[in-house]
């Protein structure tokens, strides 16, 4: 048979339009999918007027075809994405980015195997190649590829006793690489294998959940030091199911000693890079994070309302992030940090009173400031150094949904997030405020109508270890409206959304740009998709 969806969209906002589409058909046995979509915006509008250079479009195309036996099935897919959109703020508001993707994945696998301990198996190949080019006016300024390869396998075995769970693999090869006036590293060949296992004892009210994994990494920067990271990680968890409760009531908790390596970004980065608003200062000494980690959660399930509670404590050593310096402190260790990569250059930083060479236009200072009202075609990057320090992280997250009556449901949200450095009890940068979120919907039949309130605190403990400033509190209302309908062996629906009703001044505190742009104003959207 063959289905399919289609769906178009407009937003007032930045002016932009949307549409997608898919068809699937088969006959049970062979399956063939074939989708495109595509979007254009203009400059997106806040509170204090259009944010210049704004603008983007996007198209994706991809295509699959799988065969499915008794126990067994194998499978491919074709992907190709092309995007341009601008980078506001900076360099007078003429660059623009166009990243360009093309992937491919094979999967197989199968279930419910029989004649062996194998239970269960599943592979995964993709090949992924990335491209984007820095686009001043109309010339290329830098060139960025990113090409990977990954391959995945696991193996479910049957179960022994009450013991069962799954072992595998996971191998990377990715190929980095920049050439321009403003690359930001040399090319890096970066290769990853890991193997993990996982095992479940399972009783009628207890779960005991065990697992381990090792892993190794190799970065390869061209004409520079090699770096090396082999980490291991393993965790224990248990789940009570109280009898008393017949499955209602879980309570859930683990344990777990996890590593992550440094990102090929964060090790060797060193220059201007226009995506994220900074010059980055990596440092190829950092070393793996490693971290020891509490979750307990209390989950419940009932007729009318069901939910989860969660707190979680985390302590990090060597945790790596992006710490802001202003520019006096930038002067004062330039020589340290010129000294992590000798023979390369710092291109695209000049100090105060300097101007590119050709440029019409000076950057000017924003630290601190808001300038509100006026046009920031001229900021200053952010100076980023990659910094890794001794960490702890405390946080709660609480989500509940309860069905007041027949046709009106409610949903309650709430997360809390407390990160400082350990020795010194510093806050870390970069970390959300409290949120509430509230939502309230009536449905009938086909017919639904909702609101939800977002409401964030004001984020005042800020990094005192570099350059961060404050965000205010804010409250974001969102109201929907939907119906469906048959039409001619088709459902459609149509949807109507207004996003930030009240068109509320506010700021995202983990937004790289937050100090000169704020989050979009008041935006109405109308929805049509059909489904056949």
């Amino acid at each position: 048979g063959v289905t399919g969806s289609m769906v178009f969209d407009l937003g007032s906002a930045a002016g932009e339009g949307g549409g997608a589409a898919d068809v699937r058909m088969g006959n049970g046995r062979v399956a063939f999918t074939l989708g495109a979509s595509g979007r254009r915006s203009g400059e997106y509008e806040t509170p204090l007027g259009d944010v210049g250079n704004s603008q983007s479009r996007s198209g994706l195309g991809n295509l699959g075809l799988s065969w499915t036996g008794d126990r067994t099935y194998v499978g491919g897919a074709y992907a190709y994405d092309d995007m341009r959109y601008g980078i506001p703020v900076v360099e007078g508001g003429v660059l623009e980015l166009t990243p360009r993707r093309h992937s491919f994945t094979v999967r197989a696998g199968g279930d419910n195997l029989e004649g062996s301990l194998v239970d269960a198996f599943r592979t995964t190949f993709s090949a992924r190649r990335y491209q984007h080019d820095e686009l001043v006016g109309n010339e290329i300024g830098t060139q960025f590829a990113n090409d990977t390869n990954e391959f995945e396998a696991m193996l479910s075995h049957r179960p022994v006793s009450r013991l069962s769970g799954s072992m595998g693999g996971w191998f990377l090869d990715r190929r980095f690489n920049a050439v321009g006036a403003e690359a930001l590293s040399p090319a890096v060949d970066e290769r990853g294998i890991a193997a993990f296992v996982y095992e479940e004892l399972i009783w009628p009210h207890v779960t005991l959940q065990f697992g381990g994994r090792i892993s190794h990494a190799r970065f390869e920067p061209a004409g520079e030091p090699v770096r090396e990271f082999t980490d291991a990680s393993g965790s224990f968890g248990v789940l009570l199911r109280p009898a008393a409760a017949d499955d209602r009531i879980v309570i859930a908790a683990s344990v777990a000693r996890t590593a992550r390596n440094p990102a090929l970004e964060e090790l060797f980065f060193f220059g201007l890079h226009h995506g994220n608003f900074a010059v980055e200062l990596g440092n190829p000494d950092l070393e793996s994070e490693k971290a020891l980690g509490l979750d307990v959660s209390l989950r419940w399930r009932a007729p009318r309302i069901s939910g989860e509670v969660t707190y979680f404590t985390n302590a990090i050593d060597n945790f790596i992030f992006r710490n802001v310096l202003d520019e006096e402190t930038f002067e004062m260790r330039e020589e340290e940090f010129e000294a992590r990569f000798p023979g390369r250059e710092l291109v695209a930083h000049e100090h105060e009173g300097e101007e590119h060479e050709g440029e019409e236009h000076e950057d000017e200072e924003h630290e601190g400031e808001e300038h509100e009202g006026e046009e920031h075609e001229d900021e200053e990057f952010a100076i980023v150094d990659f910094v890794g320090a001794d960490a702890i992280f405390h946080g709660v997250e609480l989500h509940t949904d309860v069905q007041i009556s027949s046709r009106v449901y409610a949903e309650v949200g709430v997360d809390y997030v407390r990160a400082s450095l350990r020795d010194s009890g510093d806050p870390l940068p970069r970390i959300p405020p409290l949120r509430f979120t509230g939502a309230l919907r009536y449905q009938y039949n086909a017919l639904q109508v909702g609101g939800e309130v977002t409401a964030a605190a004001a984020q005042e403990r800020i990094s005192t270890s570099g350059v961060e400033t404050p965000t205010d509190a804010y409250q974001r209302v969102r109201l929907f409206a939907s119906y469906s309908f048959p039409t001619g062996g088709v459902v459609s629906t149509i949807t109507a959304r207004a996003d930030n009703l009240t068109n509320e001044l506010y700021r995202n505190h983990l937004s790289l740009i937050k100090d000169v742009v704020p989050e979009m104003g008041r935006n109405f959207k109308l929805l049509y998709s059909v489904r056949f």
